[in-house]
């Protein structure tokens, strides 16, 4: 932090000092340039911490597509039309196979969960859906979770999980008045 303190401050001393408005632009981007290095190093820096120190459960902790493959089993259950086909709801189920829990995080990131719509536009989960930055699957069991998204059904195509897709198109879709909610949504 002192750091960034010290190089906003120099930005602002040179802004002052200098007559020169390309000198200001190349220190405000070094400035920027400099941030977000520091930011993605501090995600990348719990990420690598969390799984490397066992939590209380001895989970194994997944934050990409490649340890989602390795440690869980992933289906489409089933796809719901609600608000009146306003939204669209998919119930995932999530099987773990191993001895551990297995903890998903991460998942509120932006481009981590998306729905591709037919026109081949990406739909955020719902704001109201995106508190759920992890599921725990218990060892040797599988859990099931809704994600909830602001695209009608008849719209919605790909269900995006990291880079990895899966097509919604051969799974049962069902109305709001069908529908029964036995799992947890994210």
């Amino acid at each position: 932090m002192k750091k960034i303190f010290i190089l906003v401050l120099f930005t602002l001393i040179i802004s002052a000092c200098s007559d020169s408005q390309d000198t200001t632009a190349e220190a405000t981007k070094s400035v920027v340039k400099f941030s977000k290095e520091v930011l993605g190093g501090i995600s990348s820096g719990i990420d690598e911490g969390r799984k490397e120190a066992e939590g209380i459960d001895g989970a194994v902790i997944v934050t990409n597509i490649e340890e989602l493959e390795q440690n869980v089993e992933i289906e489409l259950l089933k796809v719901r039309s609600l608000n009146n086909d306003q939204k669209t709801e998919i119930e995932i189920g999530l099987k773990n196979s191993s001895e551990k829990p297995i903890r998903i995080a991460n998942l509120d990131d932006r481009a981590t969960v998306l729905l591709i719509d037919t026109d081949g536009y990406a739909q955020e989960l719902d704001r109201s859906n995106r508190h759920g930055a992890e599921i725990t699957i218990p060892p040797k069991a599988g859990k099931k979770h809704n994600l909830l998204f602001n695209i009608p059904v008849s719209k919605a195509k790909i269900l995006r999980l990291w880079d990895k897709e899966y097509e919604i198109k051969n799974v049962p879709i069902l109305k709001e008045s069908d529908a029964t909610n036995d799992s947890e949504t994210i």
